[in-house]
């Protein structure tokens, strides 16, 4: 009579000896390590699982999702931040147009001469836009009579 075995092949994590115990008894044990005596390698060192697999692949699980939630906090607080600078650098941008210096607050004609002069050490020079020069009725026309655009 012949009887033919799975046989898991498994290493003792003390000695490193390696050996092979029948596939049934591992998955008896794995399935439920609370309930199941543990057993010996061939050099007498006990041995046990300490969890089952479903219990591994829900701490693995939760784990993945905390650091998903902490990485999704992270880009959201980072889009905040960008959001945050974009904005200062508008206002920035636009209060330079309209002429203020955005070191001294002053209102300038000549901003980036103002910049250059009393504020060397400033970390960017705001290039300032010229107004529009608004013309009224009477220059349009005297525009228009002359060719100008």
């Amino acid at each position: 009579m012949q009887a033919l075995t799975d046989l898991e092949a498994l290493t003792c994590p003390t000695c490193g000896i390696l050996y092979a115990v029948p596939r049934r008894f591992i998955q008896n044990r794995r399935e439920s390590p609370r309930a199941s005596p543990g057993w010996y390698c061939p050099n007498g060192h006990a041995l046990h699982f300490t969890e089952t697999e479903l219990d591994r692949v829900r701490r693995e699980r939760d784990s993945l999702k905390q650091e998903n939630a902490r990485l999704d906090e992270e880009r959201a607080a980072a889009d905040r931040r960008a959001a945050e600078e974009r904005r200062q650098r508008e206002r920035i941008e636009k209060r330079a147009g309209a002429g203020v210096c955005p070191c001294c607050n002053r209102t300038v004609s000549q901003l980036a001469r103002h910049m250059q002069s009393r504020h060397p050490d400033a970390p960017f020079v705001p290039t300032a836009k010229p107004a529009p020069k608004l013309m009224g009725a009477a220059a349009k026309r005297a525009a228009a009579n002359l060719g100008a655009p």
